[in-house]
This record gives structure tokens, C-alpha cells and sequence, in this order.
């Protein structure tokens, strides 16, 4: 190394057990002052270890309209599981993710969306490809009920209008909220005056 300058030692860890692994990195130097200096190093090996949620039941849900519920995952190893090939089968199911890491000790989720397009009683399944040794293939049951359309549903605002004394040969204008609080079809309205 010359003088002033710096390099670098890239060490390297590849355990072979589940155990810990205590050892040192020892330099020689022609340093009058540090003629060896030693720097300890530690690590373990481990594997993740995957737990995998029960059944996601999604209820019921109309057919216009779509629900959301995340399966958590979770990992008791010791190192971050890797989950991949990520898929859902079945009518109305679906998920977002192509990939996912669930860091040790941890948890993470994977959403997962139901939209209904018959009615009826639907079933489904959530799989996915892990680095667990142990279980590296996994899934969950999906479950939901489509039900029909409501309909439209209208709403007025305000109930009854009063213009009170209004002088000859003006007018007076209110304004009548009109809305739809129904979620999937549209509302027709027909207006007609009388008086």
C-alpha cells in the first residue's frame, strides 16, 4: 500500500450448517508499531423457514364491485425467505405480485383481489415457490360468494323546497342535489313540474 493510500479485503462467509461460526482475519505488517493485527469475525447459518396464513374468505361481494384481503406470510428462520412465481387460480381471483422477501423473524403481504364475475359461490388458490428447504412449494384456499348487482339507490337533498314570499314578476331559483348512492348501476331520473 503506498504511503497514504488505502485498498481494500473483501471476506467472504459461506456456511455450510446451521451453527455459528467464530473465526479472524489476521494481518501481517512490516508496521514497527503492529507488526499483526487481528480482526475477529463471527457469523451463523441458517435457513428461512416459511409459515404460510390459513384459508382468505373473501364474503360476498356483487358483481360490479371487487375486495382486497393480503395474505400474510410469515418467515421464523434465521435468513430472509424468498418467495417467487407467485400466482392465483380460480374465476375473480387475482394477485399483484411477481416476487416478495419476508425478512427473518418477520412477516409480509401478499395481496390478493376478488372480483366476482357471476354470481355464486367461487373458489380459488394462492401458490407460490419459496427458498425453504423444507417446504419450498406452497399455497391457501380462496373463497368468495358473487351476489347480484344492487340497484341504483337515489337521494335527495333538500326534501321539500319553500321559496316563500316572492315579489311579482321575479323569481327565485334553489338548486335540488339529485344523487345516486348506489355502486354499480346507473340511475335514470325524469323530472316533471307540477303547479
Amino acid at each position: 500500500i503506498m504511503p497514504g493510500g488505502t485498498s481494500q479485503v473483501h471476506v467472504t462467509f459461506r456456511p455450510t450448517a446451521v451453527e455459528s461460526y467464530p473465526a479472524g482475519l489476521t494481518m501481517a505488517t512490516n508496521d514497527p508499531a503492529h507488526p499483526t493485527v487481528s480482526i475477529p469475525l463471527s457469523g451463523s447459518g441458517g435457513y428461512p423457514h416459511m409459515v404460510v396464513p390459513g384459508p382468505l374468505s373473501f364474503g360476498s361481494v356483487a358483481v360490479c364491485l371487487s375486495h382486497a384481503l393480503s395474505a400474510s406470510v410469515g418467515n421464523t428462520g434465521s435468513v430472509d425467505l424468498h418467495l417467487s412465481a407467485i400466482n392465483t387460480s380460480g374465476a375473480g381471483f387475482s394477485d399483484s405480485a411477481a416476487s416478495l422477501t419476508v425478512p427473518a423473524g418477520g412477516s409480509a403481504g401478499i395481496q390478493v383481489n376478488f372480483q366476482p364475475a357471476t354470481t355464486g359461490p367461487l373458489s380459488g388458490t394462492l401458490s407460490f415457490l419459496s427458498d425453504d428447504p423444507s417446504t419450498p412449494n406452497a399455497s391457501l384456499a380462496l373463497s368468495g360468494v358473487g351476489t347480484p348487482e344492487p340497484p341504483p339507490a337515489m337521494s335527495v337533498s333538500p326534501a321539500a323546497v319553500n321559496f316563500g314570499a316572492v315579489p311579482l314578476q321575479y323569481f327565485v331559483g334553489i338548486a335540488v342535489t339529485v344523487a345516486n348512492t348506489g355502486p354499480c348501476e346507473d340511475l335514470a331520473v325524469t323530472l316533471a313540474v307540477s303547479g
